[in-house]
């Protein structure tokens, strides 16, 4: 396949370089100061992955609720949507190489990118 389409849920650190200073997140993080270590952030992402394995449907209603990506504000099922991603698109190799290795409802490992830790869930 060479396109997939998939949900995420981000959760910043205090280590980020980029810290507060990422566009794709401004509206989720007006006004907020990160101050959750690496360590907090994976212990929450760890929660959140064990309750989405029981139950991969409620991916979006966790994404609208803790994710600090604005791609959570989307309506509905669309919270935490990526949409659809083509190999090569994304600037980010293995991020993406995460995104196709997963199948239709699974959900990933914690991946760390620049932006901080994340959880995804491909849905097409």
């Amino acid at each position: 396949t060479d396109k997939v389409r998939c949900l995420h849920i981000l959760l910043k650190h205090k280590d980020l370089r980029m810290g507060a200073k990422d566009p794709e997140s401004a509206t989720r993080l007006r006004g907020k100061t990160i101050t959750r270590t690496q360590a907090q952030a994976e212990r929450e992402l760890l929660k959140m992955q064990r309750e989405l394995v029981a139950n991969p449907n409620v991916f979006h209603m966790m994404a609208r609720k803790h994710s600090e990506c604005d791609s959570a504000l989307q309506p509905g099922q669309n919270s935490g949507d990526l949409g659809w991603v083509s190999r090569g698109s994304s600037g980010n190799p293995q991020f993406e190489a995460v995104l196709f290795g997963l199948k239709v409802y699974e959900v990933s490992d914690i991946v760390s990118t620049p932006r901080g830790f994340h959880l995804v869930q491909r849905i097409a």
